[in-house]
């Protein structure tokens, strides 16, 4: 561990008994409200709401040039691990990739932590798992042309959901959030995400089969943010095309939920000191759990922000 785990927010009065505060729990759903208005997401959350998925364009998803940014981080991140950058003409040199070997990139580049600090991608988060919500997994695919499979079937990846840690049923609320930069663009012949629309209503996880028949294609541009409810059914169809399909995934979680990357305790003061605060809780920095020895700290300066309400 670099250093005792800490948050740079503070609450005032803490330990004194006192009714909450109207106002104070009020404040994160006027955030959320004004940060809907001000991106202009409301068809966005409705979708989400609706069918358990929704795509942000790439005009609207961030800044001009971030995706290019990110998707060079990206290349330059896989040219390190495997030796040489993945082939766009023919995708041979990720032929038959389903999940692909590309996790925990957050820590590599500034460009990554950037990633996760966009206003329309927490807009939606905080929709779907209040401000509390933390870093589960982070993974790339990188993904070429893909063999038929044995059952002939269209899917690479079969139908599940992102509550994988969850027995069914599951809660109506989200649990997890999906957010993906499509670094590539998605089209179904070129291997997009599949969905099943409306399966976060059902609260389960697939059976068997199921949902096959009703799996639509996720086709969008390059840049583009697509962001599903941690309940939704979804895989990926097989790239029948020449080429690569590159995107960045990042799961999120509400934070009771133990992550799979240890980012609370691998991430440097010097990444905390050069991005927003909301870093730090995204990293986990404010859950009251999994301490060794030192213990949490209770001085004020570092007092947790879990009292926050969570929606």
């Amino acid at each position: 561990m670099n250093e005792k785990p800490t948050v740079n927010a503070e609450l005032q009065g803490m330990g004194k008994p006192r009714l909450a505060s109207p106002v104070a729990h009020d404040a994160p759903m006027k955030r959320l409200w004004d940060n809907i208005r001000e991106h202009d997401l409301a068809e966005n959350v409705a979708e989400l709401d609706t069918w358990g998925l929704t795509v942000v364009p790439a005009e609207k998803a961030a800044p001009s040039g971030f995706a290019d940014r990110l998707r060079e981080a990206l290349l330059r991140f896989i040219e390190a691990r495997d030796g040489s950058r993945p082939d766009f003409d023919t995708g041979s040199t990720h032929k038959n990739q389903v999940l692909g070997g590309y996790h925990y990139l957050i820590l590599h580049d500034p460009v990554f932590q950037e990633m996760l600090c966009q206003p329309v991608a927490l807009t939606l988060l905080d929709h779907l798992l209040g401000e509390g919500a933390i870093v589960h997994a982070n993974s790339a695919l990188c993904k070429g042309p893909h063999d038929a499979p044995p059952d002939g079937g269209q899917l690479i990846l079969g139908l599940h959901s992102d509550n994988q840690l969850l027995p069914g049923p599951f809660h109506a609320f989200a649990e997890f959030c999906n957010i993906t930069w499509a670094l590539s663009d998605y089209t179904k012949e070129n291997g997009a995400l599949a969905y099943v629309p409306g399966s976060h209503l059902l609260c389960r996880h697939p059976l068997a089969g199921e949902g096959v028949e009703q799996a639509k294609p996720v086709e969008c541009a390059a840049g583009s943010l697509i962001c599903w409810h941690g309940n939704t059914w979804h895989g990926a169809f097989r790239r029948t095309q020449p080429g690569i399909r590159l995107s960045i995934a990042c799961i999120f979680s509400r934070p009771y939920i133990w992550p799979r990357h240890p980012l609370r305790e691998d991430v440097t003061q010097e990444i905390l000191d050069r991005n927003p605060p909301r870093l730090a809780k995204l990293c986990g920095r404010h859950v009251m759990t999994n301490w060794r020895e030192e213990g949490p700290s209770y001085l004020p300066e570092h007092q947790h922000a879990y009292l926050h309400r969570q929606h």
